[in-house]
Order: structure tokens, then sequence, then C-alpha cells
């Protein structure tokens, strides 16, 4: 999979995921609108997120075979939408096992980016 991903990326995964009928129809900034209101952040967010945890290095920090830019936006709406691992289930079609394993593989990485920022104040 390629390491970068855009905006547009995850912008259509996360509407498909919401199950939004008909958003090709709609306009870019509603398309946006919609997939935030899903899960919690923009696709530009997510897509800056994605891209600075695929960049880690350290082998500690990289993330394991198998991650999927699905799993980013489980994590994402497990923090600003949903702390319930049967409702996220439900909502991604994952098992409530599942669920956890993702969010405890995502978490730790988005918190080392967040580290540095929190220095600085």
């Amino acid at each position: 999979m390629n390491n970068h991903l855009a905006a547009s990326d995850f912008m259509k995964l996360g509407l498909e995921t919401a199950m939004f009928k008909g958003w090709e129809n709609h306009q870019a900034a509603t398309q946006a609108n919609n997939c935030s209101s899903a899960h919690g952040v923009s696709p530009e967010t997510s897509r800056d997120i994605w891209n600075r945890i695929k960049a880690f290095e350290d082998e500690h920090s990289k993330l394991p075979n198998g991650t999927k830019p699905i799993h980013l936006l489980l994590a994402h709406r497990f923090l600003w939408k949903c702390h319930d691992e049967k409702e996220l289930g439900r909502f991604f079609g994952m098992c409530e096992n599942t669920v956890r394993k993702w969010v405890r593989t995502i978490l730790p990485r988005i918190q080392l980016l967040l580290e540095p920022e929190v220095r600085k104040v």
C-alpha cells in the first residue's frame, strides 16, 4: 500500500464507512463536513496523522503489517465520538476484540505525534 494518502482517500473511506448514501453527488465541503461529523476529525487531519505515523522509522513506533487507514478512522471515532467498543464494532463491522486491538495499536502512535507539540506549550 502507498505510504502517503490524500485527504480525498480518507473522505471516501469515511463516508463509505458511515454509509452516507449518494455522497458522490454532494459538494466537497458537504462531503468533508459529513465525514468529520461521522469520525470526529476532518479528512485533512486524518491524512496528516496517517502520513506522519507511516513515516515513523523506529521499530517500536512503526505500524504493524496489516494496519489500514480504516484503523485510524476507528481510533478517531473512539477518541472523539464513541468510547464503546461494541458500538464501534457495529459501526465498522468488526468484533469487539478487533476494535480493541486496533485502538490499542493506533492510539499510542497518535500520542507520539502529540508529545512534541505538548512540550512546546
